[in-house]
C-alpha cells in the first residue's frame, strides 16, 4: 500500500481480505465478527466505541486520495454556480444564474461536459434523465465532512511543556465539538508568532458537528479558545493574539462536505458509472 496506493485499493476491491468477500463489502464491524471471530459483546462494544457505522475498512486501511490535473486552456468563466443541466440536439446546455435573485437563467452550450463538481453540490442541479444507477450514485454516495478552527498565540506555548508537544494532531479530548488539537510540526523551538488548529471535528453520521455548525464564527472561535485554555491552562488564554481562522465544509457552497465517504458496497456498484458518458457529461 505504501508502494502503490491505487494497486493496493483495486486488489482490496477485487479480493477483499484474505479472499473471504470482495473488500468494499468489508466495513470495521464486519473484519472484527467475521474475520477475527470476535464475541458479540465484545464486538459490539467495540464497534460502538467507533461511533462510524458502515465505516469501510478500506478508510481505516489507508487515507485515500485521488487527484486529477487537466488542461483547460484559457477560457474560463469563474465564481459561477451551475444549477441546470439540459441535453438535447446531442449538446449539453449549461445553465445558471448571475444572481441569485433573476427569474431567468443564463448558460452555455457545449458537446460534452465532464463534471468536476463534488456529489453534495450536483445534489441541487436539475439534470437530464440519466441511467438509474448513476442517478443513484449522485443521490445517495456517503460524504463526511469536518470543522476546523485555527488559533494564534504570540509564542509556542505547547513546545515549553515540561512534556513539549513538537507537532502532530496529539491531543484528543472528549469536550464535545473539540476532538482533536494539532500542532505545527514546521520552525519548531523558535520564537514569534504561531498558530494551532484548535478543533478538528470530522464525521458523516457525527452530530456534534451538526451542533457546531449552527454557531456562528464568532461563538465557534470563542468556544475553541475556552477548551483550549482549560486543557492547557488560562495563562494561555493572555497568549491568543486575536487572530483565527474557520473552515466547516458543510457550510461551503462549492463543497457542501469534505469528502466522498462510500459506505460498504457503493463503490463497487457505482464505479463502472463514473467511467460512462451520461447524455454527453461524464
Amino acid at each position: 500500500m505504501s508502494k502503490n496506493m491505487y494497486k493496493a485499493h483495486k486488489k482490496w476491491i477485487e479480493e477483499g481480505l484474505g479472499g473471504d468477500q470482495r473488500g468494499d463489502r468489508w466495513s470495521e464491524f464486519a473484519y472484527l465478527k467475521v474475520h477475527l471471530a470476535l464475541s458479540g459483546a465484545m464486538s459490539v462494544t467495540f464497534f460502538m466505541e467507533l461511533q462510524i457505522p458502515g465505516k469501510p475498512l478500506m478508510e481505516v486501511a489507508a487515507d485515500f486520495r485521488k487527484l486529477s490535473l487537466l488542461s483547460l486552456g484559457r477560457t474560463f468563466v469563474l465564481r459561477t454556480k451551475i444549477e441546470r443541466i439540459e441535453y438535447s440536439d446531442n449538446r449539453v446546455h449549461l445553465q445558471w444564474k448571475n444572481d441569485y435573485k433573476d427569474a431567468d437563467y443564463t448558460g452555455s452550450t457545449f458537446d460534452y461536459a465532464i463534471i468536476a463538481v463534488p456529489f453534495t453540490v450536483v445534489r441541487q442541479w436539475r439534470l437530464p434523465e440519466i441511467d438509474p444507477t448513476m442517478t443513484n450514485a449522485v443521490k445517495n454516495v456517503a460524504y463526511k465532512t469536518a470543522c476546523k478552527v485555527a488559533l494564534e498565540y504570540s509564542e509556542r506555548f505547547w513546545e515549553k511543556f515540561e512534556n513539549p508537544i513538537y507537532g502532530s494532531c496529539s491531543t484528543a479530548t472528549d469536550i464535545p465539538g473539540i476532538a482533536t488539537i494539532c500542532y505545527p510540526p514546521y520552525n519548531l523551538n523558535t520564537t514569534g508568532r504561531a498558530s494551532i488548529i484548535g478543533t478538528y471535528i470530522v464525521g458523516s453520521l457525527n452530530h456534534e458537528i451538526s451542533r457546531i455548525i449552527t454557531m456562528s464564527e464568532e461563538e465557534h472561535v470563542q468556544y475553541t479558545l475556552d477548551a483550549v485554555s482549560e486543557i492547557h491552562g488560562e495563562e494561555t488564554r493572555n497568549l491568543y493574539t486575536g487572530n483565527y481562522a474557520r473552515k466547516c465544509w458543510s457550510l461551503d457552497a462549492f463543497a457542501a462536505g469534505g469528502w466522498a465517504d462510500p459506505l460498504p458496497g457503493q463503490h463497487e456498484l457505482y464505479i463502472p458509472e463514473y467511467f460512462k458518458v451520461h447524455k454527453n457529461s461524464e
